[in-house]
């Protein structure tokens, strides 16, 4: 079932074919074995893929079919081996050819990319080795130069190329997790770097003319308007794509390949182009590098010398600071021209090589002149920060601001291993720690920080704030004046204080206050304390029973609620033992709610229940409370 989804028409649903392609991962990395298997029964199973790479997926599936890296050899070369015989290759060359789709060719591109670094690693195994051969990479290159020239076949092409030239440089890790200078060695791996470099040259070597020529003579675009003007022809992927190959072919350092470029006069092309794309920085990268490896091959460097007349080139085309301030300019800056970086840095690669450099006594004169004026100063300028500050170092002489050096992570290792052969001494502990002038340093500067910290004003200007200050002073001072509940002597009338119905701090209190006569005297006035709200709680549910039965009439005799003593009053206790009972009335003044929390409802204590206050122990109450402001008496007329 697995293997006929990718028997359908093109194109496959991404989700689905990602689905697919998962699981055929999965067991090509747990059950290879069975899973090849499978695919020998199969008919045209690797040409029902190639129909689908449009879709990543299936690429990424074939990859993991071409690699094998996770299995033992001798099953990874007969899978590889499989896919030579299902001429894998040759369908993958073949969709990077014109009659495919871009999403075809770029995800085919991206395949053989990852083929070719991983073969680094991989060696001796079957597929990735023809890959590396003259045969594949002469294909790849006659595939870019045939027929009409297309930019997305040459690009295409170029780009798998310029990847099997990163194989000929020393210490490229194809993952790029290790750097170059922490990556030894080995003779395996120069042996390597030379055999595909001498491959790659072989199979170049056919198609240089025609790269040359595409070069020079690439068809003409529309012009191209840009912020600096129009281009008029524009360089375009494929002239840039180019470049970027000859310039990786002249790093190749093949005799033969350099015979042909001096014949062609493909390096004068190259310097050309420098001076006529003057804004386009990838292809002076190019042209840096093409001329960095003509410098190393002697034939090379004199072609590039006599024959390319760069010096001569350098000197026309340099410009000095005050050209560039006359030139047309460019928004509010004067207009530089955008090459002068790279061609400064042929024209200082060229004076490294000044014993070699052989010119008429005229030129020689005006190079000498060149480079002891002109590009001395250019040296200069571009060695100074802005600010007129050397980039080498700093000429400050403030402790605070020198150099910490920061010794390499090797040299702490010799320094602990030398550390673990020195014999400990008796003198150990006084050698070891650090002296006392090593904090005196920090001492200084931590005691200069605090003095500067102390002289800092942090003083704010503004309105006086002496009326902020008294506006908050008053209610403070009230507070501090006040003495809200003061411990009071409370008596009862005929001296009987009745049992406590609710305790609140340690107190009790009684359903019975005292005579008014005596209240006069002894209990709290209105003048002592302030009015307080009572907020009235809910009494307890009474239980359900039957209003007509004997149990409630009993109920009555024995003292309990009844229908009859509904306008019974709650009755509270207060902190400071002052019990009383009333009925709740409107508050005096807001701030009594906040003492109001002082007070308990006991409607449920026993007392109460028992005993039912007399009429004349309402009235006392209910003077009590309306003497003292807690409530206030209703007007004869109500």
């Amino acid at each position: 079932m697995l293997f006929d989804f990718f028997n359908r028409e093109p194109p496959l649903n991404p989700l689905s074919a990602s689905f697919v392609c998962k699981v055929f991962i999965l067991l090509a990395t747990k059950k290879m074995g069975q899973l090849f298997e499978s695919f020998q029964r199969q008919q045209g199973f690797i040409p029902s893929l190639m129909r689908h790479l449009a879709t990543s997926s299936v690429a990424d599936l074939l990859l993991k079919l071409c690699t094998c890296s996770d299995q033992q050899n001798e099953l990874r070369d007969q899978v590889a081996q499989w896919l030579l015989n299902q001429d894998t290759l040759s369908l993958l060359f073949g969709l990077l050819g014109p009659n495919s789709t871009e999403l075809e060719r770029d995800n085919v591109t991206q395949l053989l990319q990852d083929l070719l670094r991983i073969s680094r690693e991989l060696r001796n195994h079957p597929l990735l080795d023809a890959l590396l051969s003259v045969t594949s990479l002469a294909a790849l290159a006659n595939r870019a130069v045939d027929g009409e020239p297309l930019g997305g076949v040459l690009c295409r092409c170029i780009d798998v190329l310029q990847i099997a030239a990163e194989l000929t440089k020393p210490g490229s890790d194809p993952i790029g997790l290790v750097p170059d200078e922490q990556r030894p060695e080995t003779e395996a791996d120069r042996e390597f770097r030379q055999s595909v470099s001498t491959r790659l040259a072989e199979a170049l070597l056919p198609v240089v003319d025609r790269l040359h020529h595409l070069l020079v003579s690439w068809p003409k675009g529309a012009p191209m308007p840009s912020t600096l003007g129009d281009l008029d022809p524009p360089l375009g992927h494929a002239r840039l794509a180019l470049s970027s190959l000859l310039a990786a072919a002249f790093e190749l350092q093949n005799g033969a390949l350099n015979a042909r470029f001096r014949e062609l006069h493909s390096l004068e092309a190259l310097l050309d182009l420098l001076f006529v794309y003057e804004w386009n920085s990838l292809l002076h990268s190019n042209i840096l590098k093409a001329v960095e490896a003509a410098v190393k091959d002697e034939a090379m460097f004199e072609h590039l010398v006599k024959e390319c007349t760069v010096t001569e080139k350098i000197t026309k085309f340099w410009q000095t600071p005050e050209e560039a301030s006359a030139a047309p300019a460019m928004g509010t800056r004067p207009r530089r021209r955008g090459f002068m970086g790279h061609l400064t840095e042929i024209a200082n690669l060229l004076v490294s090589q000044r014993d070699r450099v052989q010119m008429s006594e005229h030129q020689m004169q005006e190079w000498n002149n060149f480079t002891s004026g002109a590009l001395v100063e250019t040296n200069r300028r571009n060695e100074t920060e802005l600010g007129s500050r050397p980039l080498s170092g700093s000429d400050d002489d403030d402790s605070d601001f020198r150099e910490v050096s920061f010794a390499p992570e090797n040299e702490f290792r010799q320094s602990f291993k030398a550390y673990r052969t020195v014999e400990m001494t008796a003198s150990f502990v006084e050698q070891f720690a650090f002296k006392e002038e090593d904090f005196s340093l920090q001492k200084q500067r931590a005691s200069a920080f605090e003095e500067r910290l102390a002289g800092l004003n942090f003083g704010v200007e503004g309105p006086s704030s002496t009326g902020q200050a008294d506006m908050w002073s008053a209610p403070v001072q009230d507070l501090e004046d006040e003495d809200e509940w003061p411990e009071r002597q409370i008596t009862f009338e005929n001296g009987q204080n009745a049992a406590p119905i609710g305790t609140l701090g340690g107190r009790t209190s009684s359903p019975r206050a005292s005579s008014p006569a005596d209240s006069s005297s002894d209990s709290i006035s209105s003048d002592d304390e302030p009015p307080m709200e009572v907020e009235h709680a809910a009494p307890a549910p009474e239980p359900v029973t039957d209003p007509w039965g004997e149990q409630s009439t009993a109920a009555n005799q024995e003292g309990w609620a009844s229908w009859g003593e509904a306008d019974k009053q709650p009755t509270f206790q207060r902190s400071d033992s002052a019990g009383f009972a009333f009925d709740g009335a409107a508050p005096v003044d807001p701030g009594a709610a906040s003492r109001a929390a002082n007070y308990e409802v006991a409607t449920d204590s026993p007392q109460m229940e028992a005993e039912t206050p007399s009429e004349e122990e309402l009235s006392s109450n209910f003077h009590f409370l309306t003497s003292s402001g807690l409530l206030k008496a209703e007007s004869s007329a109500s």
